[in-house]
């Protein structure tokens, strides 16, 4: 859900003629002192066919 999210919010920000800021780095985003705390995560998308064995590499 996270993904269709993000992808709806880029969008809009495009059909809106928004510039899509560079992604910040790890290190970058924890040497903000709101974000010390902050728990990093990697979400890795698995589709229902790798899953069953039906393809045998990851598409990006």
């Amino acid at each position: 859900m996270a993904t269709e999210a993000l992808k709806g919010h880029i969008s809009f920000m495009l059909a809106d003629g928004d510039e899509i800021p560079t992604p910040s780095t790890l290190e970058t985003i924890l040497t903000d002192a709101d974000h010390q705390d902050a728990i990093a995560f990697l979400l890795i998308e698995v589709s229902e066919a790798i899953l069953n064995h039906q393809e045998l590499c990851v598409k990006n």
